[in-house]
This record gives structure tokens, sequence and C-alpha cells, in this order.
């Protein structure tokens, strides 16, 4: 179940926003882009977190993205 007192547990607001989570990874991609070494895992998060952010949830805690990688399954599951 959900624990008390955690973003999961009150509709993921507060904590550290998904806006915030994708401004630190550009940076660190764009870092890594500059010293000429791959991220191939930090670019991929970033595009996700790019992805929850245009869809409106900028505001909410970046652990949001387990609900969100989880209907993506689900709907992956039901394409096969």
């Amino acid at each position: 179940g959900v624990v008390p007192g955690v973003p999961s547990g009150n509709d993921y607001k507060g904590g550290f926003g998904v806006a915030l989570m994708e401004k630190d990874l550009g940076l660190a991609v764009a870092l890594a882009q500059q010293g000429k070494c791959r991220i191939p895992l930090g670019a991929n998060a970033a595009q996700i977190y790019g992805n929850l952010t245009d869809h409106g949830y900028a505001a909410q805690d970046f652990s949001v993205v387990y609900q969100h990688l989880q209907g993506a399954a689900a709907a992956g599951a039901g394409e096969r």
C-alpha cells in the first residue's frame, strides 16, 4: 500500500517536481554531450520526463513516472 506522508500517498503533490527532474536531466545530458560521453539511459530518462511535462505532470513529484510507465507497459501489452 501507499505510505502516509509521501508524495505517492498525496496524489503525487509536493516533493521533487517532474519539471525539476527534467531540468536536471537536461543539464546532465548537455554536459555529457560537451564531454563527448554517451549516457543513453540519462537521455532516455530526460525524454520520459519531458513527455511527462508536456502532458501536464510538471508540478507533480517525479515518482509519478512509475504510473506513467505502468500505463505505457499495459498499453503495449494490449498491442501484442
